[in-house]
């Protein structure tokens, strides 16, 4: 071995009692496993171009062409036993990982259950190393002209585990997996230049940027992204940067959800859970947000020695980390304008979005408005625009369009409909506004400001009520007596399992007191078991308000109507009730006229 050679040779076979502390297990599952483990030995050895190539979905071949540092001879062969890594040495280092790859399993896993050659030059040499092997054994080392970095082919994966290739899934699956892999491994990395191919067909060209956004425009197209929310904070030494989808433009699946931990791709069910709960007011249950999230934190305060596939990792501070994003997330989804870039259309019922263009709303309103608030109002009955079916509505940020100081000047009331829906004329069109939502949100926001500065208003009953709990209630009611007695409601313990009620929140019924109460112990039974204590807090308030709240088919005066109007511009997030639903659907005025047939 040459000088240089000696002073560059860096693999080596880890020390046995530092290769048992490392996850190991069997990391090679699928074609898209293998892209993976090359993929991000790739990035360890400082690639700025990888070329990803497959062959009928990898089950063929899969080629991986980089320009990193490249290995010496010694380094190549040594590079196939297991537990041989350039990325750590010491116990210590096992500890504060900042690589990708640290396990040395990869490639003498991925060469058991394949034919590998691998072709490599290191930076500063003349010539390169071509190394071939058959399930795992060399069958070849020769020197070999090469461009510096190294080219690693894997052919016929799984030849020699019939059992395991039986399981694989179609071309197009297989091929489905490596594509969100290599899309994960190109937003963790904006600056190396990835190239995706499939049977010599070019799928993925994303060169390197020095905008984020940019980058998820080519890997998700511009329209996906272009409403897209920026996220940046810093607390200690926590770091959050990427982007967040706006409550409109939240999905049905869960997909589009991507999080990194300091370039890794990461699948942490803690991380996901705080996005939902920053969510948890602005879009309704059976929606989804879309986020690309980028977490930086101090590597001896993680550990990424938990699973072979390196996709899982252990926080040491994850009740910080858990407020610092959910924080994060929620304030700036209150901060963001407009909230809602979707249409509604209303027909038969239900609500159907479209795509709408924002200069809708700049037009100037002419002298047509009297006549479409009347056609409008006449025929919007049951819920149902029977005339207007094919009118969209407009989700609505209300911010935008007026403040609360001048909502007497460009707000006027036009009529109630159906006993159940507030109907305004403003400069954009027509205002719809869910009375009992609206209502809701009102009552929310007073609730948690009251609970917080302990001011909870308490309606003693003139007549005590006395109520039977079941067992599991009677403890929790003698448990939460105390924090009970701070959201409005009285109870004395009369004996064995019977409570007499004394007292409930203001803005509660007698006849809903009883059946808030049975739900509030139905939610405390979850605390720390399910969710921590304020979440259930959260819940029970907005249980509370929702139960207060105006009901359908309530009657209102004018005066009533612009009141709740006034009350709801004072709130936080006028835009939905706190569980996500719209409180504001806005009739456009350029569609109406459309309707009309008007110029």
């Amino acid at each position: 071995m040459s000088e240089f050679q000696m002073k560059n040779k860096r693999i080596q076979i880890l020390p046995e009692d530092l290769a048992k502390q490392i996850a190991a297990g069997e990391v090679i599952e699928r074609p898209a496993s293998v892209v993976k483990e090359l993929v991000e030995n790739a990035v360890d050895a400082e690639a700025s171009f990888i070329v990803i190539e497959v062959f009928e979905g990898g089950r063929k071949c899969i080629r991986i062409t980089d320009s990193g540092t490249g290995m010496i001879k010694e380094d190549a062969i040594l590079s196939i036993e297991r537990h041989s890594t350039s990325k750590i040495k010491t116990k210590e280092e096992l500890s504060s990982i900042e690589t990708l790859g640290f396990r040395g399993e990869a490639l003498p896993s991925i060469a058991s259950v394949s034919k590998m050659k691998i072709t490599t030059l290191y930076n500063g040499e003349n010539i390169g190393t071509e190394l071939y092997m058959e399930g795992g054994k060399i069958k070849e080392v020769k020197d070999a002209g090469s461009a510096a970095g190294t080219v690693v082919e894997v052919n016929d994966l799984f030849y020699n585990t019939p059992a395991r290739l039986k399981f694989l899934k179609s071309v197009n699956t297989e091929l489905s997996y490596i594509n969100t892999i290599i899309n994960q491994e190109a937003l963790a990395h904006p600056r190396i230049h990835f190239k995706l191919m499939h049977n010599n067909r070019l799928l993925l060209n994303a060169p390197p940027l020095r905008d984020d956004l940019d980058r998820l425009a080519v890997l998700f197209g511009k329209e996906r992204v272009k409403e897209m929310i920026k996220i940046e904070a810093r607390y200690n030494s926590l770091e959050l940067n990427g982007y967040i989808s706006s409550p409109s433009t939240s999905r049905t699946s869960r997909g589009y959800q991507y999080l990194f931990v300091n370039s890794r791709p990461i699948k942490d069910r803690m991380i996901t859970h705080a996005v939902y709960e920053a969510y948890k007011t602005f879009i309704s249950k059976d929606r989804n947000p879309v986020f690309f999230l980028f977490l930086e934190v101090r590597s001896d305060t993680i550990d990424v020695n938990v699973h072979p596939s390196k996709m899982e990792v252990r926080f040491k501070n994850q009740r910080e980390i858990h407020e610092f994003i959910k924080e994060i997330v929620r304030t700036h989804l209150m901060n963001s304008k407009p909230f809602f870039k979707e249409s509604a259309v209303i027909s038969n019922g239900d609500i159907k979005r479209t795509d709408f263009y924002d200069d809708r709303y700049k037009k100037p309103l002419d002298t047509h408005r009297e006549k479409i608030a009347d056609v409008v109002s006449r025929y919007y009955s049951s819920k149902v625009l029977k005339e207007f079916s094919s009118l969209p509505l407009k989700g609505f940020d209300s911010n935008l369009l007026f403040k609360p100081e001048s909502i007497g000047e460009k707000l006027r009331v036009l009529k109630q409909v159906d006993k159940s829906f507030l109907l305004f004329e403003i400069p954009e069109g027509i205002l719809f506004v869910d009375q009992h939502v609206a209502h809701e949100r009102i009552l929310f926001e007073k609730l948690l400001k009251d609970y917080k500065e302990s001011h909870l208003q308490v309606q003693h009953l003139l007549f005590p009520k006395d109520i039977e709990f079941t067992h599991r209630e009677t403890s929790l009611l003698t448990k939460y007596a105390n924090w009970l007695s701070r959201i409005g409601f009285l109870v004395e313990h009369l004996g064995e399992n019977t409570f007499a009620l004394r007292g409930v929140p203001t803005l509660l019924s007698d006849e809903d007191s009883e059946s808030v109460l049975h739900d509030i112990l139905d939610r405390l039974t979850g605390i720390d078991r399910v969710k921590p204590f304020e979440e259930t807090v959260e819940d029970i308030l907005i249980s509370i308000a929702c139960h207060g709240a105006l009901k359908d088919n309530s009657p209102l005066e004018e005066e009533e109507m612009t009141k709740l109007m006034e009350d709801l511009m004072k709130t936080e997030i006028p835009h939905t009730c706190p569980h996500g639903r719209p409180i504001m659907l806005v009739l456009a005025i350029d569609d109406i006229k459309k309707k009309f047939q008007m110029k």
